[in-house]
């Protein structure tokens, strides 16, 4: 049943765009970001405030960002939706690596979009309720756009997999709808170093919590902070093929090898943001980049 992927987030934000979306002939950037959005927002979503933060952050290097394209609507089939997302992410990543080869990569999901994220990288596919996605192979770490990932960062994601060395908050010991198998834990091994999982303990999504607002207020509450992990990330070049030249193997004890942000209280917030003004589309996407033109609420996918 559709219902079960659902919850209603109240939206503030009304007629937006962001300025730092890439076109297709648009010129190289030294960090170049994507984003894959949550069920039924439209694009960039929620995360126009990360760019917006980690662009700022990181303001010596050029930057910009594009959306993850697949069809994250209420009439599309769920796993469909994913497999298909996993599929255009890859190949938009090995796409600009291979126009801009130089660009350090930093990829965000959040909520749906974090779902697709990190079956970019660990692999997916299987049964999910009454749900079928079809399977796929994560990013090789060690192919020229894998080597330009310098982070990657999911956030409330239904993936959510207990005590593993990239979780970040109080809900990093908890699991969340659908735990990752170890086949794809240890995909996403190979990633540590350039990996965040955000989870909240009282995220329904990724902890089985009961606080919706928890799972709606990320990107104002740490934004920032993701932002400084990242500018962090970017100055010391850091790529998951450079660390995974440290070790041949998977270790059954894996330590903390990204750095951590802090713990943070889960205060319950409105999902408002804003962002800079500004017109700019991705030509390889069917509609105009005009963020959340939706004021009031709009029911979207964990």
């Amino acid at each position: 049943m559709l219902a079960r992927f659902l919850i209603f987030l109240p939206l503030a934000w009304a007629g937006q765009s962001i300025a730092r979306s890439a076109r297709d002939e648009s010129p190289c950037t030294d960090t170049h970001i994507f984003l894959a959005r949550g069920l039924n927002e439209d694009y960039p979503g929620r995360q126009g405030i990360l760019v917006e933060a980690i662009c700022s952050a990181i303001s010596a290097n050029s930057c910009d960002y594009e959306d993850i394209l697949y069809h994250s609507t209420f009439d599309a089939n769920y796993c469909d939706s994913i497999f298909e997302g996993v599929g255009n992410g890859i190949s938009q990543l090995h796409a600009y690596n291979k126009r801009c080869p130089n660009a350090q990569l930093v990829v965000s999901g959040y909520s749906q979009g974090a779902y697709v994220v990190g079956d970019m990288f660990a692999g997916g596919g299987g049964t999910f309720g009454d749900c079928v996605q079809g399977s796929n192979e994560g990013l090789d770490v060690t192919s020229e756009a894998g080597k330009k990932v310098t982070g990657v960062i999911t956030w409330g994601s239904k993936r959510h997999t207990a005590s593993q060395p990239y979780n970040t908050f109080t809900g990093a010991g908890k699991n969340g709808t659908y735990p990752r198998p170890i086949v794809e834990l240890e995909a996403l091994e190979k990633w540590k170093s350039v990996l965040i999982d955000y989870c909240v303990i009282t995220d329904p999504n990724c902890a089985g919590g009961n606080v919706n607002e928890d799972h709606w207020n990320y990107f104002e509450l740490y934004s920032e902070e993701a932002a400084e992990w990242v500018k962090s990330q970017v100055e010391n070049n850091a790529t998951a093929a450079s660390s995974s030249l440290d070790s041949s193997s998977i270790t059954d004890t894996p330590t903390q090898t990204s750095t951590p942000l802090s713990t943070a209280s889960t205060t319950a917030a409105s999902g408002t943001s804003t962002s800079s003004s500004g017109s700019a589309a991705s030509t390889s996407h069917p509609l105009n980049l005009v963020g959340l033109a939706i004021a009031g609420s709009l029911a979207a996918c964990i």
